[in-house]
């Protein structure tokens, strides 16, 4: 796996990666990050980038560049643990998603009745 072509797609990983994690860090702000649904009330729901391209994208953006990391390194280990890292977050984030979901739901059901 030194081959240069593997260089390549192990440095598109781990940017691509941590492009999407961090721009993600980024249109949810400090407040979405850090538990803002339990500490400062409901918050608007996020569709901007990377959002709107990708599901979980804090989860997925990190399993991507953990990827890029095991390729560069060529370590069978590192891309084992990439794939079970991928698969743990993919099972968490659909948890998250049903959960944010029924949520913002229950607040818009109460909105329409508080406007009745």
């Amino acid at each position: 796996m030194d081959h240069t072509f593997f260089r390549l797609i192990a440095m598109c990983c781990w940017i691509g990666g941590n492009i999407i994690h961090f721009s993600a860090m980024w249109a949810l702000g400090w407040k979405g990050i850090y538990h803002g649904d339990h500490f400062f009330g409901p918050l608007e729901y996020v569709e901007s980038f990377p959002y709107g391209l990708i599901a979980s994208p804090m989860y997925n953006g990190k399993a991507i560049s953990y990827l890029g990391s095991a390729i560069w390194t060529a370590k069978p280990a590192g891309l084992v643990l990439a794939v079970w890292t991928f698969v743990v977050f993919n099972v968490t984030g659909m948890i998250e998603d049903k959960v944010t979901s029924e949520m913002y739901a229950d607040r818009k059901r109460a909105a329409e009745v508080k406007e009745d």
